[in-house]
């Protein structure tokens, strides 16, 4: 009985302690948000911004992009190409390379934000290579055994920079035989190559430099509308020694994917496809790289019932958000496959009919 009573009595005085509180944020003026982040290979960036309010995101109606190198206006974009979501989208041209003193001027429904940052000196690949085919398990638990590619790619680290990214992609070339005389059928051109290209999922091969940072393809296209799978990581392990990066990709690369041909008039008889493996690295800014951290712990803390708020590095004056232009080299091509496909005269009528397909 004593139980009980105790039991009640602690239970009235917490239910006498419950009660509905009313908070209310304070009002804080809003805030430019303004994303890019770029590399020295691209020729085509792209800008994403957005009005951060107190209780809400909105993207920009009205807006200016102005793009200065070393001093001098080279690009500018005045008004967003589309709106998708919460943010709006500005592309400029411009070419960077390592050293410039880049400027990202922003206004936005009267809002402005600028950030000046100077691009990275560049990572060096010495050697890339692929071992071939090797079993792997698919998990610690599981006795199957699955078909991988095993990467090696050498690289060497740059003074003054202490955080890189890997970037692997498979680049599809395909050359089209098109007879146009079909009473000469030695008669024929070649057309091509029609290339297309996409960013691959890799795995650490047990390394310790590539399995300190990683950051998922889905966190890149949350943040920066693009599908690149990478992985982050920094020199903390071979601070100005060559280092031998190892990781994985599925062996489906070697003959699964589609690919685009340019069309032409006349009967197309055969197709060559070849794939590569085209594997990039960059050099990135410490903003870029604790951003991008930061967002892959933000990503995985909301998977979990203990979330914690994170904080997001910010390299943008009088707004919110990151502008990088990381430094890119790219080894020389992997050739994986070189395969020859009979189309039997099949027609091709032009872009509005389905592109040829091969493998699953």
């Amino acid at each position: 009985m004593i139980t009980v009573l105790s039991a009640a009595a602690i239970a009235a005085v917490l239910s006498g302690c419950v009660r509905d509180i009313d908070y209310k944020f304070p009002d804080y003026s809003p805030k430019l948000v303004v994303n890019m982040l770029t590399n020295t290979s691209a020729t085509e960036h792209t800008v994403q911004m957005a009005l951060s309010y107190t209780d809400q995101v909105k993207p920009v109606r009205n807006g200016t992009v102005t793009c200065t190198v070393n001093g001098v206006k080279v690009a500018s974009a005045n008004a967003p190409e589309d709106i998708y979501g919460t943010f709006s989208t500005f592309r400029f041209n411009a070419a960077f390379k390592p050293g410039d003193k880049v400027r990202i001027d922003a206004m936005g429904d009267s809002y402005s934000a600028y950030s000046e940052i100077v691009v990275p000196q560049p990572p060096v690949i010495e050697k890339n290579d692929t071992i071939g085919h090797v079993k792997r398990k698919v998990d610690i638990f599981s006795t199957y055994e699955e078909s991988v590619l095993l990467f090696n790619t050498r690289i060497r680290g740059v003074e003054g920079t202490s955080f890189y990214r890997l970037v692997p992609s498979l680049r599809t070339e395909t050359y089209a035989r098109y007879i146009e005389d079909e009473e000469n059928p030695d008669k024929y051109i070649i057309v091509g190559p029609a290339v297309d290209e996409f960013n691959f999922d890799l795995t650490p091969d047990n390394d310790p430099v590539l399995d300190s940072g990683n950051a998922t393809g889905d966190i890149m296209e949350m943040l920066f509308d693009t599908k690149e799978d990478v992985s982050l990581f920094s020199d903390k392990f071979f601070r100005g020694q060559p280092y031998t990066l190892r990781y994985t990709a599925p062996s489906t690369l070697e003959s699964v994917g589609w690919f685009n041909i340019e069309p032409h008039e006349g009967k197309l008889e055969e197709l060559e496809v070849v794939k590569f493996v085209v594997v990039s690295l960059e050099s990135l800014s410490d903003e870029a790289y604790y951003y991008m951290k930061a967002a892959s712990t933000y990503m995985d803390a909301t998977l979990s019932m203990l979330f914690e708020p994170t904080s997001l590095p910010n390299n943008v004056k009088g707004g919110l958000g990151i502008v990088s232009v990381a430094a890119r080299v790219s080894a020389e091509p992997i050739e994986l496959s070189r395969d020859t496909i009979d189309c039997d005269g099949m027609v091709y009528y032009g872009e509005d009919e389905p592109y040829p397909s091969y493998g699953d």
